[in-house]
């Protein structure tokens, strides 16, 4: 075949051609070639501009990286079914359309509420101060830039802002609120019987025929997983902190600079009592040391205890300075001479001091040091975790590579997808690190991995060893768990039949204590309950299934109520209604949920009346291209 094209091109005419076709780039150019080309349709266009698939795939990707660090990996169609790229176009676009309006009202957020919401974003607390380390490692993660990053804070804020303002106000209508409380907490009560599957009658012997049927039917009850041997190297602050060299001179300077937020200040509880002029002040203060009572003086003078007591418990930084000095030298109890301030002539009396409290070095050394030693540990972990991949690099074995960076590799065995031991006791070095356990799993046999980073910060190297395929145990040695699951079955369909039939007799017009006796049942009030199984000071909730069938049921109707343990047969004896007046409070916080509601339902109003006047238009196989990479 391949002679025959080089004879083919070996022609005059074919030389011919060639030679015009490179005359024809030459002259025009390639680029002019381009009306060949079909244009691309933009998946989203906002008000005749549109956004680029390259945005919304980066996007798409970041909402993709997101999901496999839950679930780990997953299929192209599964990730169609999800709906994935729409969710992240539909995101996009709801962003894109408020930054609009937020643009059109000149709505400007600061640099300083920017930094703010940075700061106490829980992401980035450890110990409960913002950690630097813990900030860079969530850019890297996501793949911004510390300005990308706040920029992206910064049209939040403003987005926050703009749907704030739409929804400030929007409550829930006073009538609505008192008729779905009182549907919510409406409550039943029944008289019900349990028919337990555990107690029904030994169903006999199994077939060999109906213990293989039930073999089958239930193959993944009898299946195990597949099951992984290998080697584990952890790089997290336990497997560092002895690297981590501390400066007690830098943790003095630390504590010297914010030796403040642990300092706290002397506290007064006090009392003043103003006047217009410094003579019936006084006056009033020699009432005083005559003995006349401190709230009486007050109230000689046209003040009332409440305003006396107004200023409550100060510190000295919290008053003016011509009242905090005098006030802060005063003794417990002791009324003050008059004190002249631009405000009017006060006369003051503390009834309560709580003493402040200055912190010394030695008591606050262990926290500095352990932040200190947190806010290092990121980079002693990699420093460590680069020592480890280089002896790898250098055909080094994982025992090997570990124990030259001072660690040491655990060995596991008989470990599943799950992170499980055979016994399926979870392993505690995968917790709280699913990107390892994900990485264990998917290493090829005999492979180790490369350096994996978690979100917390932990490095990993895995190794598999050994791998044990899913594979059905077989009849023989799993025969008993086929004969008690074959009668457990069988159980179970006697007492369903049983409930069953209880039901039909007393529909037909017999007691439910008279059909319950031949079982040796009896009926028992249940719990007044509410539609969630919530009952009247009990912890734990009354069945939900019983919960369920009254709230379903009329006055006086039967019906079974399935559980895991057997069928309730349940007849609703009594409707209590609620009373909303009688727990205002209860009532306040529904109606509180309720209007969080109301105001969630008008912002996604708002943001679809956006939508419509900007002319948003996404193109759904446009979307789809989305997926293909």
């Amino acid at each position: 075949m391949l002679q025959i094209i080089r004879d083919k091109t070996a022609g005059v005419v074919v030389k011919v051609l060639f030679l015009f076709l490179v005359l024809s780039f030459a002259v025009w150019g390639v680029g002019d070639y381009r009306f060949l080309q079909r244009p691309e349709t933009p998946p989203l266009t906002i008000a005749g501009d549109a956004v680029s698939i390259d945005m919304l795939r980066q996007e798409f990707q970041r909402d993709l990286n997101r999901l496999r660090q839950n679930i780990g990996d997953i299929d192209r169609d599964v990730l169609r079914q999800f709906g994935l790229a729409n969710q992240t176009v539909e995101r996009i676009t709801n962003q894109s359309v408020l930054d609009r309006a937020a643009a059109k009202l000149s709505l400007v957020v600061s640099d300083g509420v920017v930094r703010q919401r940075i700061q106490e974003d829980p992401n980035f607390l450890i110990n409960g101060a913002f950690d630097a380390n813990a900030f860079r490692r969530l850019l890297q993660e996501n793949g911004f830039s510390e300005a990308r990053y706040v920029e992206l804070m910064r049209g939040d804020a403003a987005r926050g802002a703009l749907v704030e303002a739409v929804t400030l106000g929007a409550g829930a209508p006073a009538t609505l609120a008192d008729r779905l409380y009182r549907f919510r907490e409406e409550k039943r009560r029944g008289d019900a019987v349990f028919v337990a599957i555990a107690a029904m009658p030994d169903p006999g012997a199994a077939s060999d025929a109906d213990l293989q049927k039930t073999y089958e039917a239930n193959a993944e009850r009898f299946t195990e997983p597949e099951l992984r041997n290998g080697l584990v190297v952890r790089i997290g602050l336990d497997e560092i902190r002895n690297d981590v060299q501390l400066d007690d001179a830098q943790l003095r300077t630390e504590f010297e600079t914010r030796k403040r937020e642990f300092t706290t200040p002397e506290r007064r509880m006090i009392e003043l009592i103003r006047f217009d002029d410094a003579a019936a002040a006084k006056a009033a203060k020699d009432k005083i040391d005559g003995g006349d009572d401190f709230l009486e003086v007050a109230k000689a003078a046209g003040q009332t205890p409440e305003q006396v007591r107004g200023f409550g418990q100060v510190t000295e930084s919290s008053l003016p300075g011509d009242l905090s000095k005098p006030i802060f030298a005063l003794g417990l109890g002791v009324a003050s001479d008059p004190i002249a301030t631009g405000l009017g002539t006060f006369i003051a009396r503390v009834t309560a001091i709580e003493a402040g409290r200055d912190p010394r070095f030695e008591d606050l050394r262990a926290r500095f040091a352990e932040e200190a030693v947190r806010r290092a540990a990121g980079e002693a972990a990699y420093r460590t975790a680069t020592r480890v991949e280089q002896g790898l690099n250098d055909n080094k074995s994982m025992l090997e590579a570990a124990k030259a960076a001072g660690l040491a590799a655990v060995t596991l065995e008989a470990v599943d997808a799950q992170g499980r031991d055979r016994n399926g006791q979870p392993l505690p070095i995968f917790a709280d690190a699913p990107e390892a356990l994900r990485a264990f799993t998917e290493t090829p046999l005999g492979r180790d991995s490369a350096l994996i980073e978690t979100r917390a910060g932990v490095y990993f190297f895995v190794r598999v060893e050994g791998i044990t395929p899913s594979q059905r145990r077989p009849f023989a040695t799993v025969k008993n768990d086929v004969v008690a699951l074959w009668t457990r079955e069988k159980r179970d369909i006697a007492a369903r039949a049983a409930a069953d039939d209880m039901v039909k007799a007393v529909q037909g017009g017999k007691d439910l204590a008279t059909v319950a006796g031949p079982l040796g049942l009896k009926p028992e009030s249940t719990p007044t309950m509410r539609r969630d199984g919530r009952v009247d000071g009990a912890t734990a909730r009354a069945a939900a299934a019983v919960a369920a069938r009254l709230f379903q049921l009329k006055l006086g109707e039967i019906a079974t109520a399935a559980t895991a343990e057997g069928y309730f047969v349940v007849r609703l004896a009594e409707i209590v209604p609620i009373d909303p007046a009688a727990d205002p409070a209860s009532l306040k916080r529904f109606s509180d949920a309720l209007t969080q509601s109301v105001a969630g339902e008008l912002s996604q109003q708002y943001v679809r009346a956006l939508r419509e006047r900007m002319n948003v238009v996404i193109d759904p196989a446009a979307v789809d291209r989305l997926y293909q990479n």
